[in-house]
């Protein structure tokens, strides 16, 4: 006859060995937003964040106040659209796009001076991921040409 107590023990330790131990690149499959999904998800916060941002910059009293985040957030999410699922390359992606958001090359800049309100806050930092993604995406091509 066997021993239950040892038969429970048996169990738990078979769960325990069946448990996956989350590995870091995990972390990078959650939530998944690439594809068509995330790219709706883009456009629909990036729309939201017209009118949402064109009022914080009016009751704080500044175009593009640096308390006003939904622009980057959206813009760095556009990015990672194109970005390899690695640490590496989201720093990169992020690296890049923080770049291009603070150098602002042209048109950048223009758009950032000549838009006003919610447009204009939302729309630099869009074609700042253009230009981050557009190099991210090149360098994908680059480094992973068969």
């Amino acid at each position: 006859m066997s021993d239950p107590t040892n038969d429970a023990g048996e169990v738990a330790e078979k769960r325990v060995r069946k448990t996956r131990v989350a590995k870091p690149k995990d972390a990078l499959a959650i939530p998944p937003l690439q594809g068509p999904a995330g790219w709706i998800l883009c456009v629909a916060l990036f729309i939201a964040g017209i009118p949402l941002c064109g009022a914080s910059a009016r009751r704080l009293g500044v175009h593009d106040h640096p308390g006003i985040v939904l622009d980057e957030v959206v813009a760095m999410l556009a990015v990672l659209q194109v970005t390899p699922r690695e640490p590496l390359w989201f720093a990169a992606a992020f690296a890049l796009f923080r770049l291009f958001d603070i150098w602002k090359p042209w048109p950048i800049r223009e758009i950032d001076h000549r838009t006003p309100g919610g447009a204009g806050i939302m729309l630099d930092d869009a074609m700042a991921a253009v230009y981050a993604a557009g190099l991210v995406k090149g360098s994908g091509l680059l480094f992973f040409a068969s």
